[in-house]
């Protein structure tokens, strides 16, 4: 991905987590307004669904109304459908 934003000339900085809670973690204790949020469903510790919905639910947070794109490998019909009901 990062080829493709290097080619396309995003200068946005970017920023990478291993898991969706230290993602979490960053939104809390950060006051930028990311432009979007790209992540996998199959996060470790705090899932891409549950942390979409963490957002969602938090009054500060919310107030970003930041877009969330999923990119998985996950083929389970129940997790497109639940990614479909958060919005994303």
């Amino acid at each position: 991905m990062e080829e493709v934003f290097d080619e396309l000339g995003y200068t946005n900085q970017r920023m990478y987590f291993g898991d969706g809670q230290s993602a979490l973690d960053y939104l809390y204790t950060n006051k930028d307004l990311p432009f979007i949020i790209i992540s996998d469903i199959n996060l470790p510790q705090l899932n891409g669904l549950e942390l979409r919905r963490k957002v969602q639910t938090d009054a500060e947070l919310s107030l970003k109304c930041i877009p969330d794109v999923y990119f998985t490998t996950a083929i389970n019909q129940q997790v497109v459908i639940d990614a479909y009901s958060t919005s994303a």
